[in-house]
């Protein structure tokens, strides 16, 4: 599975980027002033000189957007900057996985890399604050950052009846994990073993979860997820299954000591109700997962988005 990160020190005009708990005036704030002068130069930059500030400062945010939020995660819950912080740190991440570069025709490369150095300096000042001049104990590493974490979900449906819609019913599970009361139900599923494929860890975990024995039918979902500030990026899929037969049998797993988060209760839920039992994303998730397979297409998502709207 690919980093999201590069894991390999950064260098701009000459030396190497250190992580913010190690810089100095010397390297990092010089750093950023010198994409800041290739953009306010007369006459205006390069193709190749954006190409490279912006390349650059890529680097420097999906390196160091992990470390503000580690530090982030320190602080108590109930702290207003832990959440500011986050915010900061997930915005800066999701420009710098944006392909609006040059050429792209999305937005200029100039005002792209200027988007990107305002999310750079950002970073660095929430980490400033929160540091204090203090080495923080950090969860992530910027240097060797871990790799993005993969979820395969299923989409499974059964016929609305006697409920006055034609809407099929989309089965959702409840975890035992932090969300809004009543709204975190997500599709079935769950994270890939090392050198499973997705379709197969998908009928795993469905089986684990509801079992159910599901066959896949084909990928309907592909989204991309930023990181928390407990967990890397990472990739969620949703498939398609095959019909089943007859009213599916959903049993919940026992409780068990080796799962980190036990499933509470289970729903068959329509798609005008999505909002009442799912957190944004996930229902923006799931419904984009119900047009593909209407469509017979694959939805690229950012978060529940489409990827090209995001992008734009």
């Amino acid at each position: 599975m690919p980093v999201l990160c590069p894991g390999t020190a950064m260098t701009f005009g000459g030396g190497p980027i250190p992580p913010p708990h190690a810089r100095s005036p010397e390297d990092e704030p010089a750093f950023l002033e010198s994409v800041k002068a290739v953009l306010m130069a007369h006459p205006a930059p390069t193709a190749e000189q954006l190409t490279e500030s912006t390349n650059a400062l890529r680097r420097y945010i999906r390196r160091y957007a992990p470390a503000l939020k580690a530090l982030a995660v320190t602080l108590r819950a109930d702290d207003p900057r832990r959440a500011l912080a986050g915010r900061v740190a997930d915005g800066g991440f999701y420009r710098a996985a944006q392909q609006d570069g040059p050429g792209s025709g999305l937005m200029s490369a100039r005002d792209y890399c200027r988007l990107l150095l305002r999310a750079a300096y950002d970073i660095r000042d929430h980490y400033e604050k929160l540091h204090l001049g203090k080495e923080a104990p950090l969860d992530v590493d910027p240097i060797n950052p871990p790799p993005l974490r993969a979820t395969a979900l299923a989409l499974i449906l059964r016929p609305a009846e006697g409920d006055g819609t034609h809407e099929p019913h989309v089965l959702m599970v409840g975890p035992d994990c932090a969300g809004e009361t009543g709204r975190n139900f997500r599709l079935p599923g769950g994270a890939m073993r090392e050198g499973e494929a997705p379709s197969h860890a998908m009928v795993r975990e469905v089986r684990e979860e509801t079992g159910l024995d599901v066959a896949p039918a084909r990928m309907l979902v592909h989204d991309w997820v930023p990181a928390t500030g407990t967990a890397p990026a990472g990739i969620s899929l949703v498939y398609a299954v095959a019909p089943l037969p007859g009213e599916p049998e959903v049993k919940l797993p026992l409780p068990a000591p080796e799962r980190n988060a036990e499933l509470l209760s289970y729903k068959w839920v329509v798609v005008d109700e999505l909002d009442d039992y799912c957190m944004p994303h996930q229902a923006r998730r799931v419904r984009a997962a119900l047009a593909a397979l209407r469509n017979g297409d694959v939805a690229e998502l950012h978060h529940g988005v489409s990827a090209y709207a995001a992008a734009a």
